[in-house]
């Protein structure tokens, strides 16, 4: 699961290349209408912004921008992650816990030939560790002129110069220009009572030029032609029979993360869980609790072995594809106390190695029956300090381990911020190619790459998804969506890119399963992006989500066979149920279209 974002040291930068991607499109107005009353929380906002750090060089330039003359200019020369380069502001008087802020600004990329786009993540944080957020949101913009409005309540209070805002402009070696500056703080108002931009994605028009060929390519891989052949008792073929089909579940993995406590739990409220999970997927991965710390028990007992099995049981006995998160997750913040109690010692880096190889035998030992495959290594570019200690290595030790006990689950790397913040986190990119084409040259036993895919508000464009995961393809590895969900609260946004994302997907050849972090609000790390409110009504990205899964993707067809007693269609790979009759005979039968696979199936019609 996503860590924490917050200012981090450490991490390779690796090589950047010019992102190539569309460029963000906005809905707003010119200069849009702020209510009267906000008190400015940052004087003369052009001359109090500042950056300082060798990868950038910053200052005020004249500019023509919609109604002002100044703006700054940050120029970004060695790019890493984004709060390498920060412009940032301190808020010298004190602002109070429920209160409400407003960012205004205008901001355009002055330099294409460096980045086709400018991307950025604008913060409204704490001043110091551990930088908490009251607003985090990950920003792009073309060489024109846009506005951005972003409110946001103010969770906890601060003193003077305990808070701040900050531009993070490090991930792209780029030029930016920033002007029409407004930070200002209300009482008294309601937060939709602030006006905020309205986001969309290049790709979302309904002729969206990707669309028709990710159709195409859904249609070529992910369906194939299937025959129903009837005979009588003596092997005759059966002309002029009545033919029905029905798919019942893809073999494509449609999946969530689950509370296991919810899975086995008694009362209304975990029976509606079940029902719902049961209905909308076919796979699945339990949230936490096969987390080492849970599993260790230094959570409490409301994460415990005899639950997790039970839930890893419940899932298996109805036929979903589960996922085990995670074997190592190898930063020290998510290691269990009996490996931290080591991490300062003599023998840290003979005795921790050893103990994380006996946790891999037993977790994936005491699993096995109910696991079908697992992520090995869970978020390596900030969670690195297993292999700070033992080296690179590790990390083929830790895949070879669990091959030697599971053989037939398929392992992978798993990792966030690939495909979200509009794809423009090249150092974090560039940190995971390496690790992976290390992995495959070493022979370690990987099979695949996990893709977190948690995304903001302002979504990445439909065609730069396209264009990384075919930038990770390369690595001749699978690729899943582990963890995607969409945290905004424009209900219409959410949707239409569920639908796009979704479909973007399901296209890309390498892509071998898709899962969400969760599906409804009362179980969510992210409450606004569940696919259902606390009282189970359905929310617009539901309702996509069903459309796309179960009925745009879905094969259902009837006919008469041929008189060679075929009927032919071209179905999705799945499992079927079908119905033969011709007169008063007839017969059901169910039978699985696979890839690789012949795609007939023979029914004999007895009697007649």
């Amino acid at each position: 699961m996503l860590g924490v974002m917050g200012f981090r040291p450490g991490g390779r930068a690796g090589l950047l290349r010019v992102v190539a991607v569309a460029l963000l499109s906005l809905t707003t107005v010119a200069r849009a209408e702020v209510p009267p009353g906000g008190i400015p929380l940052v004087s003369d906002p052009l001359r109090t912004f500042r950056t300082s750090t060798s990868r950038a060089s910053s200052g005020v330039v004249g500019v023509p921008g919609p109604g002002f003359s100044e703006a700054i200019r940050v120029s970004v020369d060695q790019p890493g992650r984004a709060w390498d380069v920060e412009l940032r502001a301190t808020i010298t008087r004190p602002v109070s816990a429920g209160s409400l802020g407003l960012l205004r600004f205008w901001a355009r990329n002055v330099d294409a030939a460096r980045s086709s786009q400018a991307a950025f993540t604008v913060y409204a944080q704490k001043a110091s560790p551990n930088w908490d957020k009251a607003m985090q949101v990950d920003l792009a913009v073309g060489s024109t002129w846009q506005e951005f409005v972003l409110p946001w309540r103010w969770t906890t209070g601060y003193g003077a110069s305990g808070a701040m805002i900050a531009f993070g402009l490090g991930r792209l070696p780029q030029t930016v220009e920033i002007g029409g500056l407004e930070i200002l703080e209300y009482t008294g108002l309601a937060l939709e009572d602030l006006p905020r931009t309205a986001f969309t994605y290049i790709g979302r028009e309904p002729d969206a030029p990707w669309r028709a060929a990710a159709n195409a390519r859904i249609d070529q891989m992910r369906k194939a032609p299937l025959t129903v052949r009837v005979v009588d008792d003596r092997g005759n073929a059966v002309g002029d029979a009545d033919v029905e089909i029905r798919m019942t579940r893809h073999a494509f993995p449609f999946g969530s993360a689950l509370v296991a406590s919810r899975l086995t739990g008694a009362g209304e409220s975990h029976d509606v869980y079940r029902a719902h999970a049961e209905r909308l997927f076919n796979a699945a991965t339990l949230e936490n609790d096969l987390k080492w710390p849970p599993w260790q028990g230094d959570w409490g007992a409301g994460f415990n072995r005899p639950q997790t099995l039970a839930a890893l049981a419940w899932l298996k006995a109805r036929g979903f594809s589960v996922r085990g998160h995670v074997l190592v997750w190898p930063g020290w913040d998510n290691l269990p106390e009996t490996i931290k109690r080591h991490r300062n010692t003599p023998q840290a880096a003979v005795m921790i190695p050893t103990l994380v190889l006996q946790h891999i035998d037993e977790i994936t030992r005491a699993t096995a029956p109910y696991v079908d495959e697992w992520d090995v290594v869970n978020e390596p570019y900030d969670n690195h300090d297993l292999m700070d200690l033992s080296g690179w290595g590790a990390m083929i030790d830790w895949f070879v381990r669990a091959q030697a006990n599971v053989p037939a689950a398929p392992r992978y790397l798993n990792d966030y911020g690939i495909l979200s913040s509009h794809g423009a986190d090249l150092a974090h990119q560039a940190y995971v190619h390496e690790i992976l084409g290390w992995l495959v040259a070493e022979g370690a036993p990987i099979s695949g790459f996990g893709m977190q895919s948690h995304m903001g508000a302002s979504p990445t464009s439909i065609p730069r998804v396209l264009e990384v995961l075919d930038s990770f393809a390369a690595h001749g590895l699978t690729i899943r969506i582990t963890e995607f969900d969409l945290n905004s609260d424009d209900e219409r946004l959410q949707a239409d890119y569920t639908r796009d994302f979704l479909t973007a997907v399901f296209s890309h050849p390498a892509v071998a399963g898709f899962q969400m972090w969760g599906f409804w609000e009362g179980a969510h790390w992210l409450p606004r992006g569940a696919m259902y409110r606390r009282d189970w009504s359905e929310k617009p990205n539901g309702t996509a989500y069903r459309d796309l899964v179960f009925d745009q993707w879905q094969t259902r067809g009837s006919g008469l066979t041929d008189r060679h007693g075929r009927f032919t269609a071209r179905g999705f790979y799945g499992d079927y149920r079908l119905v033969v009759r011709r007169g008063s005979r007839a017969v059901e039968a169910t039978f699985r279209l696979e890839r690789g696979a012949s795609g007939e199936v023979t029914v004999t019609l007895p009697g007649g």
